[in-house]
């Protein structure tokens, strides 16, 4: 997956816009190469956090009048469902090891330490610039238009 690549897909409505806006967070299957370099994991682990077939779910959103927003990044990468503080200790040094939630704690914050398969995904910790990184890579854009989104 080449630097510039899109955080997410957006399909806006073929007509009047309707009430719901469909979100697809977990539908992406991107590794960008920042990851597969530090996780030196198959493809198959790395994949295994995916709501696979969810994005097929709700394709028809826009042609009934909901925006469809796919997350474009495997979860394995940047969990979208998390909020951008679940960073876990475990995996990224400096981070704040106050408040750790339970999932943050089994090694699935916002930055996976596990794939969905329980396989550790890194062999190193990352570094907290790293972690910062991502969140505005995939994180922080795609909650902009979800926002913006929901907001119309």
């Amino acid at each position: 997956m080449t630097p510039d690549a899109a955080p997410f897909s957006l399909s806006l409505p073929e007509g009047e816009a309707g009430p719901l806006v469909f979100a697809s967070p977990h539908s992406g299957a991107g590794i960008p190469e920042d990851m597969a370099a530090a996780a030196g994991l198959a493809e198959a682990s790395l994949r295994s956090a995916e709501d696979v077939g969810v994005d097929r779910l709700v394709a028809s959103g826009p042609r009934r009048g909901a925006p469809l927003i796919a997350g474009a990044f495997s979860r394995s990468y940047v969990d979208l469902n998390r909020a951008p503080e679940e960073l876990d200790p475990a995996l990224i040094e400096g981070c704040d090891a106050g408040n750790v939630s339970a999932k943050t704690a089994a090694g699935f914050g916002v930055i996976p330490r596990k794939a969905g398969d329980g396989t550790a995904l890194y062999d190193r910790r990352l570094t907290l610039e790293e972690a910062r990184a991502r969140l505005a890579r995939a994180h922080g854009p795609y909650h902009a238009a979800l926002a913006e989104l929901m907001a119309a």
